[in-house]
């Protein structure tokens, strides 16, 4: 399983600065594992053209795109996947949460380098990665390796109490830093460490 969205029924502290950032203008946003998709319907609404890419999009969403008729396109797709052929040019808005740490370190930089090669210059990437001082850090067995051989299933209690029964990489805010420092024309705009332990980056492109 690929746990529980937690924040599906609220507005995260990161998806209020992506709002904050839509409302200066217009553009083209896009969204890899949008859950829910309430932050891609808010920003369709105020005008953006957006796209989502979600292994198993909600089908609440897709109601609610077609009812309102929004510029809203949604694919079902494994993010791991993903080509530079299938997203759209000029992205202003690129928003991924709750969903890097699905991904193998080096999976996780080849896709963040497609995307940074999508978006216009004064973009922002706005991401999240869970954490390895988060809960799902208690005992995880991979905690002492390097980011790059980090991968491997949470412990048993934690999978049971978060749904998540798959390999993750968890993260720290360090490890992030280095990240992107990897992907040419992007630029630390804010990077933290929430209460909870997982980290919250926005990104600038040039």
């Amino acid at each position: 399983m690929y746990g529980i969205d937690i924040v599906s029924k609220r507005l995260s502290k990161l998806d209020k600065e992506v709002i904050r950032f839509a409302l200066e203008s217009k553009g083209v946003a896009v969204e890899f594992g949008a859950g829910y998709g309430n932050l891609s319907l808010i920003l369709s609404l105020i005008g953006y053209k957006t796209y989502i890419y979600d292994l198993n999009p909600s089908e609440k969403l897709l109601k609610v795109k077609d009812l309102l008729n929004l510029n809203l396109f949604v694919f079902k797709r494994d993010i791991r996947d993903i080509t530079s052929n299938e997203l759209p040019k000029g992205i202003r808005i690129f928003v991924a949460e709750r969903i890097l740490h699905f991904l193998r370190y080096e999976e996780c930089l080849r896709i963040l380098k497609i995307v940074s090669g999508k978006m216009e210059k004064g973009g922002r990437m706005f991401l999240s990665f869970s954490g390895l001082n988060s809960p799902l850090g208690e005992g995880y067995e991979h905690k002492d390796l390097p980011i790059e051989k980090r991968f491997c299933e949470p412990s048993s209690d934690i999978s049971k109490k978060f749904s998540i029964d798959v390999p993750i990489c968890l993260y720290t805010l360090e490890d992030v830093r280095s990240l992107m420092k990897k992907i040419k024309k992007v630029r630390e705009v804010h990077l933290r460490e929430t209460p909870f332990g997982n980290i919250e980056g926005i990104f600038s492109t040039s």
